[in-house]
């Protein structure tokens, strides 16, 4: 039986590595800004131990008016070191800790429930939507949740294993170098595992005690920087409490109200807190978990949930099952975790998102298991159905991920932006001077990414990002303007190579000293992406 059982898992392991490795650096179809930030300052790092502006070894990465924590950058570091600098080695560590996930959740709810429990559970992280969407593309909350869960897997082997109880903590807390979001979910966990598990943790207490001290000594330095200037100007880019918006028509009508006792009943904070709750709940809902309510597109395929259709009637079956279930440390830790996955996505200004509340398809995929561990000993003509219907289920994932998605999502990947530098490059020696448009997000980064240039000094012209020849116009959230006849005049230059948006291109097609090279489409071919053409100034009627 224990034999069968490792071959299972081993199978069920080589179908995860399947499922997140094939076409890796090709599907999703293009590189995020996210990824191409993450990728290029990984690769500086590699190459000179710099990030994108010249800084040695930095704590936190400055990318697009934001920092990102340095966890997945310095990883993917060390694989560009040993591989090479390519697309597929920027995704690897994400790919690498969706896989192992699977291994880590079957040893985690084996121990807290049972073996066959952790066997189903780690197939369905295997061919979940949620745990593929997101192994598949250099996202840091993917990784982040793989260590958050072996060290909560850690924790519990800890109770008989030394060595485990004290590498435990500093393991869980490390997570906290990865994500943004785990400074609120690991937190809670470890206070969790601490108020329900006293009598586990005095069997090896000394153990722990020691690793909490070093998990403590470890992230010192992050939490210097979280509580600093740095970490402040993250929370206030993403914190629903930073949109004022929210609260203005309250702070209007306490002006307006000169009785004082009304003014004072009508407390601004009150639709912070319904925004929060809606927030929370949306990331609990069925449209969210099964019918792509997720508002960005990257977080979802095509015409899917984050969860199988198929698992709606299982998932109400597990929760009648824990809720039943007599015992109570394992049923409160696994609710509790679900409990508090969405905190983290409710406090943001975008909700649900599937990102910030990753960890949540933990403890319901968890509970999914409960229900078919106990279909299969119990009502065996009904798991036949599920049998036939979970095969169907992924088929119809892969079918929309790899042919639906690429043709309905490819510019929320920032697809175009390699394709237009592959055909710049082939014509940056015939031009004195380079502009691209920041209609589409922020040039520059794309630039150093696909051109695999070492950092150099970025000097600041007016609204653009000026690098040798190239000319990176601002976007329009740092105030940029488009780039319009006027304005491309105004660099004074005979001769330049222009990267238009098509809005940008329309206002300018007509004059006579501009002359059309070519277009960059979406994946699909119906959406124009960039126009490539010449601006020569010599040209006259």
């Amino acid at each position: 039986m224990k034999l069968k059982i490792n071959y299972l898992l081993i199978l069920i392991f080589f179908l995860g590595i399947l499922l997140r490795f094939i076409k890796l650096d090709s599907f999703p179809v293009s590189f995020s800004w996210d990824e191409v930030a993450i990728g290029y300052n990984a690769f500086t790092i590699a190459e000179k131990g710099i990030d994108e502006y010249g800084n040695k070894y930095p704590l936190l990465f400055k990318s697009f008016e934001d920092f990102k924590l340095p966890g997945y950058i310095y990883t993917d570091a060390l694989f560009i070191k040993a591989l090479g600098f390519s697309d597929f080695t920027v995704r690897l560590p994400s790919a690498l800790s969706g896989a192992f996930l699977i291994i880590a959740v079957y040893f985690l709810f084996k121990k807290i429930f049972s073996e066959r429990i952790g066997l189903i559970t780690s197939f369905l992280v295997a061919i979940s939507p949620w745990a593929l969407q997101f192994s598949r593309a250099a996202f840091e909350a993917n990784l982040a949740l793989f260590i958050t869960v072996l060290g909560i897997t850690l924790f519990f082997y800890g109770f008989k294993n030394k060595i485990f109880a004290f590498i435990s903590f500093p393991i869980l807390f490390l997570s906290l170098y990865f994500y943004y979001s785990q400074r609120i979910i690991v937190p809670l966990i470890f206070l969790a595992l601490l108020f329900l598990y006293r009598k586990g943790i005095s069997k090896n207490l000394k153990q722990y005690i020691s690793g909490l001290f070093l998990a403590l000594i470890l992230i010192a330095p992050m939490i210097v920087q979280i509580l600093g200037p740095q970490g402040a100007k993250r929370i206030a880019e993403v914190s629903i409490f930073s949109n004022s918006s929210i609260s203005s028509e309250y702070l209007i009508a306490r002006e307006k109200n000169s009785d004082k006792f009304y003014s004072f009943l009508i407390n601004r904070r009150s639709p912070y807190i319904f925004e929060t709750l809606h927030g929370y709940f949306q990331n609990l809902s069925f449209g969210f978990l099964f019918f792509g309510d997720d508002p960005s597109t990257r977080h979802r395929s095509f015409a899917h949930g984050l969860l199988y259709i198929v698992e709606i009637p299982l998932l109400l079956f597990g929760f009648y099952l824990i809720i039943k279930s007599k015992r109570k440390k394992e049923k409160f830790f696994i609710l509790f975790w679900m409990l508090i996955a969405p905190i983290s996505s409710a406090l943001s200004k975008e909700a649900p998102h599937g990102l910030r509340s990753l960890t949540l398809f933990i403890p319901l995929l968890g509970i999914i298991a409960i229900a078919i561990e106990n279909l299969i000993t119990n009502h065996k003509k009904i798991i036949v159905l599920f049998l036939f219907l979970y095969p169907l289920s992924l088929v119809n994932y892969i079918l929309s991920y790899y042919f639906v998605y690429p043709i309905s999502d490819s510019y929320s990947w920032a697809y175009g932006h390699k394709q237009m530098y592959e055909r710049i490059f082939s014509l940056e020696e015939k031009y004195e001077r380079i502009v691209v448009t920041g209609d589409y997000w922020k040039p520059r980064i794309f630039y150093q990414y696909y051109k695999r240039s070492l950092p150099e000094k970025i000097e600041k012209k007016g609204d653009f990002e000026v690098l040798r020849k190239y000319f990176f116009a601002s976007t329009y959230w740092d105030n940029g303007s488009v780039l319009d006849e006027k304005k491309i005049k105004n660099l004074k230059e005979n001769r330049m190579l222009l990267v238009l948006s098509p809005s940008e291109y329309e206002g300018i097609k007509n004059s006579p000293n501009y002359s059309k090279i070519e277009e960059i489409r979406d994946y699909s071919g119906r959406k124009i992406v960039f126009v490539i053409g010449e601006w020569n100034s010599k040209n006259t009627d």
